[in-house]
């Protein structure tokens, strides 16, 4: 059997990506679709990866690609997720080498980041032959928005959720990568207002099917 249908839910934090992945799993309306996410949490390599996130490890855009990078090449030989891919299922990813490309490149200046992003994709793809999502959906707001969403979970921040001029980064990285490669944006927010989490998962649910049929 030919290979599968590789999908990704991506965006920056405070979003809404987890929760659009939760949900899309939860309805079942994509069948025998399977659900994965980055960084996979409590392996080895997830580990490696939290303690990147948490500050215990340097913050050098070129070593924390290879921490996810690893992550993701581990997943794929020890989970489900390549093997239904490679047998003609479909694969939901929330994050992939998506984020990878946004938040290491966002590091680096403008003048390098085209250069890594290159380098990255070379590796991912081609070093470790993990697999070029067929389409990345991409969810966008205001950088305002997506802080006092962050702030309101109460809860410890990560390097990148507390670095206000980042996340700046992130988000202009983000439009322009999204641009380069031409990924599907969604926007939740509308006229100056947050959408309505099932607004934006029927948008959600109708492109992804609209691309599988």
């Amino acid at each position: 059997m030919g290979k599968g249908k590789l999908l990704v839910i991506d965006g920056l934090d405070g979003t809404g990506k987890t929760t659009q992945h939760e949900l899309l799993k939860q309805s079942g309306v994509l069948g025998e679709a399977l659900f994965v996410k980055f960084h996979t949490r409590g392996t080895d390599t997830g580990n490696v990866v939290t303690k990147y996130l948490d500050g215990k490890l340097p913050a050098n855009p070129y070593a924390a690609a290879m921490f996810y990078a690893m992550d993701r090449y581990v997943s794929g030989q020890t989970d489900k997720w390549l093997r239904h891919y490679e047998s003609g299922g479909v694969v939901i990813a929330e994050r992939y080498v998506t984020s990878n490309a946004v938040y290491q490149s966002a590091r680096l200046p403008k003048t390098e980041r085209f250069n890594f992003i290159e380098w990255l994709y070379d590796l991912e793809y081609g070093k470790l032959s993990l697999p070029k999502p067929d389409r990345v959906f991409f969810l966008t707001m205001p950088e305002e928005v997506s802080k006092r969403l962050v702030d309101s979970r109460g809860e410890a921040r990560d390097i990148h959720e507390s670095d206000a001029p980042y996340r700046s980064e992130c988000g202009a990285t983000a439009r322009y990568i999204a641009g380069l490669d031409g990924w599907e944006t969604i926007d939740c927010v509308k006229s100056g207002a947050l959408r309505n989490v099932d607004d934006i998962q029927l948008e959600l649910v109708t492109k992804i099917k609209d691309f599988l049929d």
